[in-house]
């Protein structure tokens, strides 16, 4: 678990709230916090004051020492009336990378599976959804596209493993990820996410442990490979969306944030800041202690700043349930 600071930028104690120079204690204790978060020890920090008593101020000289010590810094902000908004300044904080479709309410649902083999192009196993409606027609012009797509990519970049690619096909989007014997198709509707992009990894690392030797040399006996299709079946029933209540979807969503934040922190810090977080909704909060459980091992460091006296009681809440034995006060 990790540990909350709390400054208290009250203007009875930091006396001049225009002027930083007053805040040296607080801010070295934030420049460890930055430091020890490079080092992989994920944290959120709450800075909280009266209005006029410098928060922005001290987090914009935050924002500035952790890009200067490589940091990528991400800022969303809160907006007044906008309490109904759900996850509205982790959109905003996120935009920048494009990750919008991380928040998605309609969480992929999986229409059809493919492995191909990456030598012949030709079906090692498929499957698909019984009551997708999507005629015969429609299906063959769009593995057509994806082996010409295919063998476009082997000819530029070779075979084997690299990044996944995506592609939109009429109402559906297509994920092809790569393995060293074979790629994985998925045909999906709604908008995809980082579970589903890591069970495809998952897959192809587990269809080529145990059939490797077998592809390196497949001669098109479909029956030394007829096993392949029991690592995809779960595919199906796993993201059949239209089971899902609201309160999984919302765990989906949280999961998938906490998930790409920390796989980014991983190539490089990042310091993520909600501004006027006494403004949020109930969804942004839960996802904020969500991550405060979920990214300790990670270089992510989230802040939030907010006015006490606007706090509701849902803030409040959040506040005390974090703090309970885990709370440092820098005053």
């Amino acid at each position: 678990i990790c540990r909350k600071f709390y400054l208290n930028l009250s203007p009875n104690i930091i006396i001049m709230a225009s002027e930083f120079v007053d805040r040296e204690k607080e801010f070295s204790r934030l420049k460890k916090i930055v430091k020890e978060c490079s080092k992989g020890k994920g944290n959120v920090v709450f800075v909280t004051g009266e209005a006029g008593a410098g928060k922005t101020r001290i987090v914009d000289e935050l924002g500035k020492y952790a890009e200067n010590n490589n940091f990528m810094l991400l800022k969303g902000r809160c907006a007044f009336g906008a309490e109904s908004d759900p996850f509205l300044p982790w959109i905003d904080a996120l935009s920048l990378l494009g990750l919008e479709y991380l928040f998605a309410e309609k969480s992929p649902g999986v229409e059809y599976v493919f492995v191909v083999d990456n030598n012949t192009s030709l079906l090692l196993g498929e499957i698909k959804r019984e009551e997708v409606g999507v005629d015969t027609q429609i299906f063959t012009s769009m593995l057509g596209a994806v082996q010409d797509f295919v063998s476009d990519s082997f000819s530029k970049f070779g075979k084997g493993k690299r990044k996944l690619d995506i592609l939109g096909y009429e109402d559906y989007k297509i994920l092809i990820d790569y393995g060293d014997f074979v790629h994985l198709v998925v045909v999906i509707s709604g908008a995809e996410n980082n579970f589903l992009k890591n069970d495809m990894k998952k897959i192809i690392e587990n269809i080529e442990k145990n059939y490797a030797h077998v592809l390196k040399k497949w001669d098109g006996d479909l029956d030394t490979i007829k096993g392949i299709k029991n690592f995809i079946e779960p595919l199906i029933p796993k993201y059949d969306i239209s089971s899902l209540n609201p309160k999984l979807r919302r765990e989906m969503i949280f999961r998938n944030v906490s998930e790409k934040l920390v796989q980014i922190s991983k190539e490089k810090p990042v310091l993520l800041f909600i501004d006027d977080i006494h403004w949020t909704d109930p969804s942004s909060l839960n996802l904020l202690y969500y991550l405060s459980r979920n990214i300790t091992k990670s270089s992510l460091l989230v802040c939030c700043a907010y006015r006490h006296e606007d706090a509701d009681k849902n803030l409040i809440n959040l506040v005390r349930l974090m703090e309970q034995g885990l709370w440092d006060r820098i005053i």
